[in-house]
Parts: structure tokens; C-alpha cells; sequence
């Protein structure tokens, strides 16, 4: 047999024969390597540690459950302590402690959104349920309707009877009119110096559209029962009857509430043609002529007795109400001017304190 040692060997031109030796190496490990099923013994094994692992997990899960419950229900039973540590001094501490006292908030119009009697009454009987032996009214309004001013001061009166408790009332910029008649329920009355108070009696006002109807072509024909029924039809001219009629309804309105002045102040330095005049005066000046007891804002009350306020604000439920309470007397004034000439059968009485 011939030796072909001496020959010259081929070069191997395959792609294993470029790469790396140790890649090649791997690669033939790889083409030798066999996988084999594991026996029955090792695939039960692994069985059981996967459902071991399985069951450590749903434990952990539980343990996590069962922790967050503990945790929550902590949560809830720490909930009430708290608040009674962080607030407790609002909810059963009293003036005399000079801590806190409760300050029912009435501004804006009297008997317009928030400083409706409906939505102010629910605030003052929270206030008067709290342990403080007085309540102050925090009053800042221009006036208003009185029918609303009428059920505030009896409201007050009844809480005052109910729970004996003393009431202050303090102005802020402006205590006129209604707002004046809501401070008369209170014990003793306080005014900034340079606040506006007074303006005691009543106004009435009617839109008369009757000429400007008539220009255009338009009438309205009312049939009523007697001659007062329809009285301040927007549409329709007042007689001389319906105007004396209004004039004594108003004057006997501004008489009651200098009446009701008078029983109520009783070291006025005021004759009733001053007292029903519609004059306001600054809050220097309505300490002297008897309208209020002192000049002090809220703060220099507070601060006088060591002690912080304790808010009630209404809240009106209704959205439209509140903005229509928003408005000026001006913007209402177009409101109601608006809506009789819209629906002219609508009297546009509005009657004032």
C-alpha cells in the first residue's frame, strides 16, 4: 500500500474549519450530546418541588391577605381616636377655656342664595349643638327679604331658649336693613368703626312697563275680584288707589321694624323720624346713638378672648339660587325686568328691608 504521509494534506474549506476552536468545539459537543427523558424517580421529583413552590406561594399570598386585613381593620378602629385627639378640642372644649367658639357665617342678600333662611338654619342649629355657652353671628349684608330675616331671628331666638346659650353678633363691612334686624335677636351687638349700619325701614319697588307697551301696540286687559288684586302688573298702570295702597304697606312695614328697634334697644339716642329715615351711620357713630353695644371686628372679638373660630357656612343646594344670590341689586333689577317681559303676567313687586 502506497504512504501518501508525504503528500501535501488539503486545505479544509468548510465554514467549522474558519471559526474560532473553541466555538468548533462547542459546536461538535453540541452534534455528540444526547437528551435523554428523565426517569420516572426525577420527573416525580420534579413534580414535587414545583407543587411545593406552588404551595409556598398561595401561603405567602394568604400570610399578605391576612396581614393587609389586620392592618385595615387597625385602620378603622384608630380612625375615630384620632380624629378625637386632632379635633377634640373643637368638638368638646367651650369658651371658657378660651379655645374655640362657634361663628355662624350670613353674607350676601338676605334671603338670596346662601343667606336663604332655608340653608342658614341647618348651620346655626350645628353651631348651637356644640358645647361653647355662646355663638357668634358673623353678619355682612346689605339687607334683604324680610320674610327670611323674620324666620332667622325667630330661629335664633327658639335656639337661645333651647340650649341656653348666650349670642353675640359682629358686623363686617356693612349691617343694614334685614341684616340690622337679624342682629337684634343676638345679646349684644358689635360693629367695625368703620362699618355701615342702619338704614332701618322698608322699600317697595314696581316696574311699570304700562307706556312703553302702549308705544308698541300692546295692552294687557286683567280681570280681577276687587281693585288691589293685580296690583304692580308690570303691563298694567297703577291706579291712585293701588299707589296709596302700596304706600301705607310699606310705611306700616318700616313702623313695625322701628318698633321692633326700639323694644330691643332700649338706650337708643334716636327719635323714631331719625330711627325710619333710611340713614346709616358708621360704626363710631351707631355706638353712640345706642345701635350696637361696641366697635370690634371678628378678630379683635377673638383675640379679646383668647380663642379661634369655629366656622358654620350654609351651602345652597341649588346652583341657580346661588347665582342669582350672587348677583348685584342692579343685575336684578334687569332679572326681574327681564322676566315680566318675558311672562308680563308676572307682578314685579319686590318688597325689601
Amino acid at each position: 500500500m502506497e504512504n501518501n504521509s508525504d503528500l501535501p494534506s488539503q486545505p479544509d474549506n468548510s465554514p467549522c474549519a474558519s471559526a474560532p476552536w473553541w466555538r468548533r468545539l462547542l459546536r461538535s459537543k453540541s452534534r455528540t450530546e444526547v437528551v435523554t427523558p428523565p426517569t420516572p424517580e426525577i420527573a416525580a421529583r420534579q413534580e414535587f418541588v414545583q407543587l411545593f413552590n406552588a404551595l409556598l406561594a398561595d401561603r405567602s399570598n394568604e400570610r399578605r391577605a391576612a396581614v393587609l386585613k389586620r392592618v385595615l381593620a387597625l385602620v378603622i378602629a384608630l380612625t375615630p381616636i384620632v380624629f378625637i385627639v386632632s379635633r377634640g378640642h373643637q368638638l368638646f372644649t367651650d369658651q371658657r377655656d378660651g379655645v374655640v367658639i362657634p361663628v355662624v357665617k350670613i353674607t350676601g342678600t338676605i334671603g338670596q342664595g346662601d343667606a336663604r333662611a332655608d340653608v342658614l338654619l341647618p348651620a346655626m342649629a350645628k353651631a348651637f349643638k356644640t358645647a361653647a355657652p355662646t355663638v357668634v353671628l358673623y353678619v355682612d349684608s346689605p339687607g334683604g327679604r324680610p320674610g327670611d330675616a323674620e324666620r332667622i331671628v325667630e330661629a335664633v331666638r327658639a335656639l337661645k331658649e333651647r340650649h341656653n346659650k348666650g349670642v353675640d353678633v359682629v358686623f363686617g363691612n356693612i349691617g343694614a336693613s334685614a341684616a340690622y334686624m337679624i342682629a337684634l335677636a343676638g345679646d349684644k351687638i358689635y360693629a367695625p368703626r368703620y362699618s355701615v349700619i342702619g338704614s332701618i325701614g322698608a322699600v317697595m319697588q314696581a316696574t311699570d312697563a304700562s307706556e312703553a307697551a302702549h308705544r308698541f301696540g300692546l295692552r294687557m286687559r286683567t280681570y280681577t275680584s276687587g281693585e288691589l288684586k293685580a296690583t304692580g302688573d308690570l303691563m298694567t298702570a297703577p291706579t291712585p288707589q293701588q299707589d296709596e295702597y302700596l304706600r301705607e304697606l310699606i310705611q306700616t312695614m318700616g313702623l313695625e321694624f322701628v318698633k321692633l328697634v326700639r323694644e330691643q334697644r332700649k338706650t337708643l339716642a334716636l327719635t323714631d323720624l331719625e330711627l325710619r329715615s333710611g340713614r346709616v351711620w358708621l360704626g363710631t357713630d351707631a355706638k353712640r346713638l345706642g345701635l350696637v353695644d361696641e366697635t370690634s371686628t371678628l378678630e379683635q372679638y377673638l383675640a379679646a378672648r383668647g380663642a379661634q373660630p369655629r366656622w358654620f357656612e350654609p351651602k345652597s343646594s341649588a346652583v341657580f339660587g346661588g347665582v342669582l344670590g350672587a348677583l348685584s341689586p342692579e343685575f336684578e333689577s334687569i332679572r326681574d325686568w327681564v322676566i315680566g317681559a318675558v311672562v308680563p303676567s308676572i307682578p314685579t313687586l319686590d318688597i325689601r328691608l
